[in-house]
Parts: structure tokens; sequence; C-alpha cells
């Protein structure tokens, strides 16, 4: 019975074991399922906070971004000169960044309210440079390309040498604070880079001297290319030692960049024109938007293909949208045509004004090195000093060799036109990762300075010293123009679209008497054209004239400052292709007239050789033989040449 009692006792006790065992197996359970629970609610808010925070963030950059085109508008209807849409855009988003410094609000945004440059050189950048490329004047930029080139290449690199020398003189001199050789380069590679948004707008706006406007789009153009580029090759000197040779491999690597990029862009728009050339998409509406959605991806894809093969993103999709507006546009539908210029521009215009937006956020949103302010004013006087360097022996260079002088006027105006923009702060974002242990922040914070002193005080008197320069060409008088055929054609299609039935316009004896006003009106301009141009073959028409008749004609051919005729292009094109393949021929046949002539001389010299060489074999010869033996071969040579006589003698 013990035994069974006991038994019984072990039963419950193990029954007990098991049944405390299960519920605390069932509390273990239960808590990692409400930790999992909790976990899962506390990520849930965590997302959703980070959500509200992108969405908040968004918000705030899409509102600034509007206050920047309302107050930059309102600027310039009301004709405000000493500000432009871009100091605009960097004051509105310096206090905005200074509110939210204040408030503790980047604490609360954390990184998105800072500039992200991998966002800038895949989103941003692309369509500003490629709407450089597309839509540039290029009858203006390719008359003045080697001008352009000068101060675009040799410029940069006289620039960044006398900045970074410079800089690290007063470093030394103990005026500033002291960075290395390579670091005062970096800076001088980076502060080089021009980007005068502010400039080229007053150009615009005010219609400024298209060589002067080509000169300064070109070279900021051209300029931010030839600096990223300079500093990737400057920046190799980090992991390796700065010697001859290592010198000699950053050059080679400066222009394999170029070149290889160059061909990447150039290559991806003639396949897109061969492709647009054998697919004919014009009056199909489905093929017109895959046609320009293709025009719109094809250099963006050729930019990353360049970026992924570590060449130069800037430069492939600058020259692909130069080569693409010389073979692909001509090929693509009139629609298409006229859909990718617009576009194109409208893109371009909001991302640059958005990412100078992005760039006075940057300002207070920043960790700033704000003790060394003087290093600042040494660098901004630093920077002009360069630019003067740059400028003006690089025009007195060139004013030996160009056909229009480059005036003192407008020296000082490209000297003058030396902002820095997005690409020197960018650079300047990389450097200050490149050299976080170093001076890198110092490098950071003295650009921005460098950035907000020239839009500011350059950017908003450059009216000003356009109209006192007196740059600008002549206004027109007010009066609106109408095309003359206008009225004519709007007519003509009212009839042809009126059907049986409609009832007859009332105002259409007043619509035909003003077209028919307008054409007169139109004959009589095209008559007195005439008679200038008489003028002009007998030499009588003065500058005046002749510039006025030549943007008359321009607008009879619905011709722009903007849009230049593509076979006025393609005539120059053509000449210089003409003069350049003479230049070959010539060469060609110089060099075969002179292997000509050494061929010739080489055969004059042999004959020479060998008939010395029988002359003296012969003297030898006479010289061993007896008198007999001498009169022997004389008598012998005379019957050879009786027989050769009467040899010439037979028919």
């Amino acid at each position: 019975i013990n035994a069974e009692y006991g038994g019984g006792r072990c039963s419950d006790m193990s029954r007990a074991s098991v049944s405390c065992r299960a519920l605390l197996l069932s509390l273990i359970i239960a808590g990692v399922l409400s930790q999992t629970a909790h976990e899962e609610e506390a990520q849930e808010e965590k997302d959703e906070e980070g959500k509200r925070k992108t969405d908040t963030a968004m918000v705030l950059h899409t509102c600034l971004l509007i206050l920047t085109f309302f107050f930059g508008f309102q600027l310039s209807r009301r004709g405000f000169k000493y500000l432009g849409e871009a100091g605009v855009g960097l004051g509105l988003g310096a206090l905005a960044g200074l509110i939210l410094s204040i408030s503790h609000g980047t604490e609360w945004f954390g990184n998105m309210v800072q500039f992200d440059e991998s966002v800038f050189f895949i989103v941003l950048l692309p369509p500003i440079i490629f709407e450089a490329g597309y839509n540039m004047q290029r009858r203006y930029f390719f008359r003045n390309l080697g001008t352009i080139c000068t101060y675009a290449f040799a410029g940069t690199f006289i620039s960044t040498f006398v900045i970074g020398g410079l800089v690290w003189a007063v470093g030394n001199m103990g005026l500033a604070v002291r960075m290395s050789m390579l670091e005062c380069l970096i800076f001088g590679a980076l502060i080089s880079a021009t980007d005068p948004v502010t400039v080229l707008a007053v150009f615009s706006k005010l219609k400024a001297d298209p060589d002067l406007f080509s000169f300064v789009f070109g070279e900021s153009v051209l300029n931010d290319a030839v600096a990223i580029v300079l500093y990737k090759s400057l920046g190799s000197f980090r992991t390796e030692p700065f010697t001859a040779t290592a010198c000699v491999w950053a050059v080679g690597e400066f222009f394999e960049i170029f070149v290889v990029s160059f061909l990447i862009g150039v290559g991806t728009a003639m396949a897109l024109a061969y492709l647009c050339k054998k697919v004919d998409c014009s009056g199909n509406e489905e093929l017109e938007h895959a046609e320009l959605a293709a025009v719109l991806t094809t250099p963006y894809i050729a930019y990353l293909a360049a970026e992924a093969l570590e060449m130069s993103g800037i430069v492939t999709i600058l020259f692909c949208g130069i080569a693409m507006s010389l073979v692909v546009r001509p090929n693509i539908s009139p629609h298409a045509r006229d859909l990718t210029k617009n576009v194109v521009k409208t893109l371009a215009h909001i991302f640059e004004t958005y990412v100078f937006v992005y760039l006075g956020l940057s300002l207070f949103t920043l960790d700033q090195v704000w003790d060394t302010l003087i290093m600042s004013v040494y660098a901004i006087v630093i920077c002009l000093f360069a630019r003067m360097c740059n400028v003006y022996p690089l025009t007195w260079l060139l004013n030996k060799f160009i056909k229009n002088k480059i005036g003192p006027r407008k020296q000082f105006t490209l000297w003058f036109s030396g902002l820095r923009g997005a690409i020197a702060f960018v650079l300047a974002l990389q450097a200050s990762e490149d050299f976080a242990s170093e001076n890198g922040q110092t490098i950071l914070t003295t650009t921005i300075m460098v950035i907000f002193f020239t839009v500011f005080v350059f950017g908003g008197n450059i009216w000003p010293v356009l109209e006192k320069l007196e740059l600008r060409q002549p206004a027109d008088d007010g009066e609106v123009k109408i095309d003359p055929f206008l009225p004519s054609i709007y007519l003509l299609e009212e009839l042809g679209e009126r059907q049986d039935g409609d009832l007859e316009d009332e105002d259409f004896d007043l619509k035909c008497d003003e077209a028919i006003e307008a054409l007169r009106k139109f004959v009589g301009e095209v008559t007195e054209d005439i008679r200038l141009m008489e003028d002009v073959k007998a030499g009588t028409a003065d500058e005046q004239e002749i510039s006025q008749l030549l943007s008359r004609f321009q607008k009879y051919a619905h011709l722009d400052e903007h849009e230049l005729r593509e076979e006025h292009w393609r005539h120059e094109t053509g000449a210089w292709i003409e003069c350049l393949c003479n230049g070959l021929i010539w060469f060609r046949d110089k060099l075969s007239a002179a292997t000509l002539e050494r061929d010739r001389l080489r055969q004059s010299m042999r004959a020479g050789s060998g008939a010395i060489q029988m002359a003296v074999l012969r003297t030898d010869r006479h010289s061993t033989m007896d008198d007999e033996d001498v009169e022997d071969n004389r008598l012998t040579d005379d019957a050879d040449e009786e027989n050769r006589l009467k040899e010439d003698a037979e028919p």
C-alpha cells in the first residue's frame, strides 16, 4: 500500500512538474511574443516617424523652392538689379537652416536637410549639364571654341596652382590655417570651378554681347568638368608619393579621363541618331512619346556608364548633349524636337535653383569651423587675384591670334563673372571626407564663405556693371512684333475647318482686312530691306544698318538668339572640315613631292656614282694596257658607235 501510495505521490509530483514546466514555457513564449510584438510596434512607429520626417523635409524643400521662384519673379518684375534668383535661393535656404539650427530641428530631421552629394551627382547635376550642351548657342560657342578652351583648360590650371601656392604661403607665414601642399592644391582645384548662374541669367535678360555670353558660358561648362577631373587626379597623391613620375602619370590620367569620357558621350549620341533616323515617328503619338523618352534617358545612361567606368560623367553628358543637338535633333519628329528642348530647359532651371536652396540650407545644418573665418577672408582675396592672373594674361596672348579682339571692358566682365557655386561646394564636401583627420572641415567652411561672397557681391552687381560698361545689345523699340503671315494662316485654317450649316463669322471682313494690311506692311518692309541690300552691295551701308538688317532677316527666317539655323551651322562646320581636308591634301601633296624629289635625287646620285665608277674602272684599265691595246679598244668603241647609229637610222 505504501508503495502504491508512494508511486501515486511520485506520479502526482511528476505531473505537477510537467505542468510547471509547461506553464513556464508558456510564459516564456508569451514574453517572447510580447517582446517581438513590442519591437514590431516600435519599428512601425519608427518607420512612420521616418516617413513623417521625410514628408516634412520634402514639403520644406518644395516650399523653399516655390518661394525662391516667387520672390525671384517679383524682384525681376520690379527691376531689382542687385539680387538674382540664385541669391534668393541661397538667402532663403540659409534663413531656414538658421531657424532649424536654433530650434534643434536639424536633430529631428537628421540628414534630410543636409546636402547629400550622391543626390547631387546622380539626380540634380545630369539634367543641368545636359541642358547646357543641348540648348547652347552653337554658332558663338564653336566660333569662339579656341578662346573658351584656353580659358577653361589653361585658366583652370593657372588658377589651381596660384591659389594653392598662395594659400600654402599664407599658412606657413602664420597668417591663417596651415595646410599641406596637397590640401592647398585640392582647395585650389575645387574653388577654381566657376558657376555664373546669376551672371548668365542677367546676360540673357539684358541681351548682352553674344561673344561675351559664349565666353562666360563656355568657360563655366568646360571649367566644371576640368576642375572635377583635376580634383580626381590630385586626389591620387593621397596614397602615392609626390614624384616626377607620379606627376606625369597624373597628367596622362587627366587626358585619358577627358578623352574617353568625350568618346563615350559622342558615341552614344551617334548611336541614338542612327536609331532615330531609321525609325520615323512623325504622326504616331505613341512612337513620339517613346522617342521623347529615348532622347531624355540616353544621355543619363551615358552619364552613369562613364561614372561606372570611373571616367567623368560631366564631360560625357556635356558632349553627349552637344552631339545630340547636332545629329539627333534633326532626325526626330518636330513635336519631340520642341518638347525635348522645353522639358530639359525646365528641369535644368528647377534643379539649378534647388541646388542653391539646398546649398543655403547647408550653411547652418552642417558642422562648420567658424573659428577659421580669417582663412575665408584670405581665400576670397587670393581667388580674386588668381582670377586676374587667369583672365588678363591669357586674353593678352589670345589677342595676338584672334581676329575679334577682346577689349578691356570684356576682360573686366570676364574677371567679374567668376562666381563659385554648386560644383565647388560638392567637391569641398568630398574633400571634408577625404581629409577628415586633417583640414577637411576648414576647406568646406572656406568654400561656403567664398560661394556666398561671390554670389551676393559679384552676382548682385553684374547688372550695373553690364550697363556701365555698355555691353548690351541695342534695345528694341517696345513694339510687339507679330508674324505677318499668322493672320492669313489663322483665317485660312478657319475657312478650311468651316462646315456646311455653320454660322457666318461677323468679323470675317475685318479679319481679312487685318491679314491684308499685315501682308502689305511686310511687303513694304521687304522693299526697304531690298534697298538696304543694294546699299550693302554698293558699300554705302554702315555697321548699324547691317546689324539691324541681319536681325530682321533672322526674324523673317524664324530665328532668334537661342535657336540658329541648322544650315548655317552645317555650313560653318563644312567649311572647317573642308579647310582641314584641304590642309591634309596640301600636306599629302607636299609629302609626295618631297618623296618624288628625294627619289629623283637618289636616282641621279646613283647614275652619277655609276658613271664615276665606270670612268674610274676605264681609267684603271687604260692605265694597265699598252698603246696597242688602247688603240684596239678605241677602234672597237668606234665600231660599236657606228652600229648604234645605223640601228637608230633604220625605220
